[in-house]
């Protein structure tokens, strides 16, 4: 499993894989990045949540649908542009990510495969997010991610100063916050060349997470 817009160094140990499978079969887990994601502001790091229909305890992640009572799209968008609208890359692909955020889901899964892809694309990765359901079994070269348990779990490692990028608040790098920060500062050409270099230095060459 994997956050609908990871933090950039599990982004690009992820965009790195083989083949990312998305298992609908595993179980929900709440207060984790599946549903929220986080991005830089003049305070520090915001988490914006997507919120979901309840009951969510001991249920396979493939059944949980997402909830609009609160427009939450709209929230969200705003929040971006409030962070984001001086950054050079931000015009660019803000149409798309409102398009992203505007369609209706029904289940947080479809969110997440739609909202990494978009993020994979960007980045020049050309492969499909392959899905998995409870009765079928990964192919042998498929890379299973577990959910990230909570925010404070996000990858810390040596790869900080690889990483790091001016924002719109400064030269800043933190690891919960999302690969959207990066793609609106620094642009595709930079998170290219973060997924070739930066998952080694980021794992020591082996898998993020993985089964």
């Amino acid at each position: 499993m994997f956050a609908m817009f990871p933090p950039l160094a599990d982004f690009a140990v992820l965009a790195r894989q083989p083949t990312i499978s998305l298992d609908l079969g595993h179980r929900y887990q709440k207060r984790s990045l599946l549903n929220r994601y986080y991005i830089q502001t003049a305070q520090g790091p915001l988490g914006l949540t997507v919120p979901v229909e309840g009951p969510q305890w001991n249920v396979a992640y493939g059944d949980i649908r997402l909830h609009y009572g609160d427009d939450w799209p709209r929230k969200h968008l705003r929040a971006l542009e409030t962070a984001y609208r001086p950054a050079p890359y931000y015009e660019e692909y803000s149409p798309r990510l409102a398009k992203l955020l505007n369609h209706r889901y029904d289940f947080l899964h479809q969110l997440s495969e739609a909202a990494l892809s978009f993020c994979l694309e960007r980045a020049g990765v050309s492969k499909k997010v392959e899905i998995i359901t409870a009765e079928a079994h990964p192919p042998s070269q498929s890379i299973r991610f577990t959910p990230i348990i909570t925010p404070n779990t996000a990858t810390e490692t040596g790869a900080e100063a690889m990483l790091a990028y001016r924002s719109v608040f400064g030269a800043v790098f933190d690891h919960r916050v999302s690969v959207l920060d990066a793609l609106f500062c620094a642009g595709p050409r930079r998170l290219q060349a973060w997924v070739q270099a930066a998952a080694e230095a980021a794992t020591g060459g082996e898998t993020l997470a993985s089964d």
